[in-house]
């Protein structure tokens, strides 16, 4: 796109000040630039058109002609460059998604969700030439106006220029500060995605200076939020407030979040039944049913849709294979590429269009090394999991194991009651453990399992970084391992010891399960209630211990073990 290097187009935005530093930024003639400054009328540069939201409603779009969206590209470019984001913001920002705005909203009490009114529109040429102005973008005035008039229509922000999404971020900066201190004030959660604001509390209710609750059950937003968006010039749109407790449907940006970050039930509904119906009639059947149901606005798809001439049935088996294809993905982007559901409708998928349009053949080999070495243990009294290393030897929580009178292991297809007197002979030896840590150890005949999976070098184990949790969770006789990949959203302490907390929930009888980063290296051991027969309450804080803090405690107590050995012998 540029001829220079991302640093260099950096030095140049600093420097901005005239009409003649933006052309020479944006590698084109100043010349050209007066040509859309001042020759063509705005209208020439727009295709204005609508089209229906699913509520009903009328979305309109400007979208800019080529020539124009060329240039409004290497505007994006250049601010997305420049724009850092807020910890709060999540909407058009790079590397971020639906996901992360939902998951800092887990588990709360109370649910704020409030919609901006006409987001692009409140957003005027003035203020986008204002906002660039100030620190600590420090644009010159007349930069500024000339950045302003290009990524402007008719005073406002386009909904339909590329430039759109980054400048509303950047124009938002004082709105998402201004919220970002009343959360540290009243001790809440707050994000933002585009136009959809989420406020939460793990309190049981909200300060009136947030929202008002009046005798009927009806909500008004409160004094502190009605100054934030004054000041920032900003409306509310009201038929989209909401306030919802945690025995009601929470939704963030789409997504339902009571427990944890996953799809709306009718999401996953919707796209069985379309894959059942395609099964039972026919691809272009369905794919003319979709069109009609759900309002399609695509001009091309909507001049051919009941067309029976063969290439355009082709174009609409390949449109609509492309429409599945998106509602898999995101089902596995929510949930992970392991989760059974969208295993389920890949695979189906495949068989559907007749092609690879999923490639599953990793999961077969993944699914065959779990088995063979994440396995069920079980006491008198506890159910938990363990794990196999060739490195370190088979692998558990201290609490499931505390007694060391464990007397079965096995794996899932082989619920061995036969096998138990071997299981009892050989693991007694528990190699190395720590309460205080949560980890125990024991030396197994290593010619009986498989090490499915190595330990990570180091592991350095942020926030936000994606895991994968799998263990056996209240276990009965052929449950399949419980495999979810999620996100480490805190690190914490229990009685002492380190924890990471993760976005998924982690259920009794997970505990000793292994936990595996992006490239399937152990990093960690699952750590939750374990399972008693008489216990069924989800209790305490559930993560999983990092597998980095386990080995410096065994080299520990290995160079103990040393010096012991080494002053027994001096002594002597």
């Amino acid at each position: 796109m540029f001829k220079v290097s991302n640093e260099d187009l950096f030095e140049k935005f600093k420097k901005l000040q005239s009409r003649e530093d933006l052309a020479e930024l944006l590698e084109i003639k100043d010349k050209s630039l007066r040509y859309f400054l001042y020759c063509i009328k705005p209208d020439n540069m727009y295709i204005d058109f609508s089209i229906p939201k699913k509520s009903g409603a009328i979305r309109k779009i400007n979208a800019p002609t080529r020539k124009l969206k060329s240039i409004q590209k290497k505007i994006a470019y250049i601010l997305n460059l420049i724009y850092e984001p807020k910890a709060c913001t999540c909407g058009f920002v790079i590397n971020k998604s639906i996901l992360d705005n939902a998951q800092k909203h887990i588990k709360t009490k109370l649910l704020l969700n409030i919609d901006l009114k006409d987001f692009f529109n409140q957003i005027n040429f003035g203020r986008v030439r204002g906002a660039l102005m100030s620190k600590p973008y420090s644009v010159g005035e007349e930069a500024a106006t000339a950045i302003a008039q290009l990524v402007c229509y008719k005073g406002q922000l386009p909904q339909g220029a590329p430039t759109s999404p980054v400048i509303s971020n950047i124009v938002c900066r004082s709105l998402d500060n201004s919220f970002m201190r009343l959360a540290v004030k009243y001790h809440l959660s707050y994000s933002r995605y585009a136009d959809d604001i989420t406020i939460s509390t793990f309190s049981s209710k909200l300060p009136q200076n947030i929202i008002n609750i009046d005798e009927n059950g009806g909500i008004k937003i409160g004094n502190d939020i009605v100054e934030i968006l004054t000041i920032n010039k900003f409306e509310i749109n009201e038929e989209k407030l909401a306030l919802r407790n945690r025995f009601q449907h929470q939704e963030v940006t789409g997504l339902t979040v009571n427990k944890k970050v996953n799809i709306n039930r009718k999401y996953i509904k919707n796209l069985r039944a379309i894959l059942h119906n395609m099964s039972k009639t026919s691809i272009i059947d369905e794919a003319r049913k979709y069109v009609k149901k759900n309002k399609y606005n695509s001009r091309f798809i909507l001049s051919i849709i009941d067309s029976k001439d063969e290439e355009d049935i082709i174009s609409i088996k390949n449109w609509f294979e492309k429409v599945i294809t998106g509602k898999i993905l995101f089902i596995r982007q929510i949930k992970g590429k392991y989760d059974r559901i969208y295993l389920k409708y890949a695979e189906e998928a495949n068989r559907i269009f007749g092609k690879q349009i999923f490639i599953l053949d990793y999961i077969e080999d993944f699914e065959k090394t779990i088995n063979d070495s994440v396995m069920i243990i079980e006491s008198t009294e506890n159910q938990g999991t363990c794990f196999y290393s060739e490195a370190l030897g088979l692998i558990t929580c201290f609490h499931v194991t505390e007694t060391n009178d464990f007397y079965k292991v096995y794996k899932r297809n082989d619920y061995p009651s036969h096998l138990t007197e071997y299981f009892e002979d050989n693991f007694r030896e528990r190699l190395y453990f720590s309460e205080e840590i949560d980890y125990a150890i024991y030396k197994v005949n290593s010619n009986n399992y498989k090490s499915c999976f190595s330990i990570a070098e180091n592991p350095d184990i942020k926030i936000g970084d994606i895991v994968t949790v799998i263990g056996y969770p209240n276990y009965i006789k052929g449950d399949s391992p419980h495999i979810e990949e999620c996100r480490v959203t805190s690190k914490t302490k229990l009685l002492g010891a380190e924890l990471y907390t993760v976005s998924g929930r982690i259920i009794h009888g997970s505990s000793g399960g292994v936990v595996l980063n992006n490239k399937n290296e152990i990093i960690g051991i699952i750590k939750a209630g374990v399972l008693q027969k008489d216990y069924e309450k989800d209790k305490g804080k559930h993560g999983f211990i990092s597998i980095k803090n386990v080995l410096t405690d065994i080299n520990n107590k290995q160079q103990l073990s040393i010096k012991k050995t080494t002053e027994t012998s001096s002594a002597h």
